[in-house]
């Protein structure tokens, strides 16, 4: 019964050390940790006359190899106030959220810490618009979007890092709500230039 004990236990230990050994080499295979968490603060802007406003999102992901990365992401653009050649709607909001997937690889032999990669999915547009007497609305649209981007990335800590990227975003459109004027729905190309900070676990 002992001797049936003993290699029972020899057996579990045996398993063990041999999961262990694998998950080490794994590992070691993606680069140490590889799942990770980021956050992203920046600017974004588009093609329709909107100018520049607040981005923000981010991105959980995994190292697939030691130079190829892949994820999930949300991010978010506010943009201004809806304007014509005739009359801004001051009492209007716009923003569009990207909900999608990233591949990104390491380009280390051209630049230490550079990233090239793509990124797609679904973005939701959605427009309030007031203006006493003029105009009184709001909607929502879903399109699909694609776009590359480029990052670059340096470790600041034992598990994080810090960096930034540059996103170049095409978007399908749809029509605008009211004609005539420069709305998200217009919107055919957004740029991100992001702040990011990575955690690993």
């Amino acid at each position: 019964m002992k001797q049936k004990m003993l290699s029972g236990f020899c057996s579990i230990g045996l398993i063990f050390s041999i999961f262990n050994a694998s998950n080490a080499s794994a590992a070691s295979a993606i680069g140490g940790q590889s799942v990770f968490v980021a956050g992203q603060l920046g600017v974004g802007f588009s093609n329709n006359q909107q100018g520049s406003d607040l981005s923000y999102g981010g991105t959980v992901g995994m190292r697939l190899t030691p130079t190829a990365s892949a994820g999930v992401f949300v991010d978010r653009i506010t943009l201004g106030s809806i304007t014509s050649a005739a009359v801004t709607l001051n009492n209007s909001s716009q923003s569009m959220t990207f909900f999608g997937g990233e591949a990104t690889v390491l380009m280390g032999e051209l630049m230490e810490g550079l990233e090239l990669g793509a990124k797609a999915g679904l973005v939701s547009s959605y427009i309030e618009a007031a203006a006493p007497g003029i105009y009184n609305d709001s909607k929502r649209n879903m399109n699909l979007f694609i776009g590359p981007k480029a990052g670059y990335e340096i470790p600041v800590a034992e598990r994080l890092a810090a960096g930034g990227e540059l996103n170049l975003l095409f978007k399908t459109t749809s029509d605008e709500p009211i004609s005539g004027y420069s709305t998200v729905n217009g919107v055919s190309t957004i740029v991100n230039v992001l702040g990011t900070l990575k955690y690993f676990f």
